[in-house]
């Protein structure tokens, strides 16, 4: 059976606003509350996860993944820091010369 998006689950789905607010009392959030909350694409956080370079836990049963908000924040700020670590290493020169 596919996934069904938010949007496709119909009248029992929660508003975006509902979402939103529940994100904000959980401490521990499905694909698709990190997703709305990290503002990443659904898709682009599996990614991650098979990478191995966003914090996750998997369900007893491996179906569903799931996110703690704390290290979702701290992996959005480190993500953070060193892109702008290599934007300032590319911005600044030297001679004409990328640092």
């Amino acid at each position: 059976m596919a996934r069904k998006t938010i949007r496709e689950r119909g009248k029992d789905a929660l508003t975006v606003e509902q979402m939103i607010q529940l994100i904000g009392v959980k401490s521990v959030l499905t694909l698709d509350e990190a997703a709305l909350y990290t503002g990443l694409k659904v898709k682009t956080l599996y990614v991650q996860c098979s990478a191995g370079t966003i914090p996750y836990y998997k369900s007893k049963g491996g179906n569903f993944n799931y996110f703690k908000k704390a290290e979702l924040d701290a992996w959005m700020t480190a993500q953070d820091m060193q892109d702008g670590r290599t934007k300032a290493l590319y911005t600044k020169s030297r001679g004409g010369e990328r640092l």
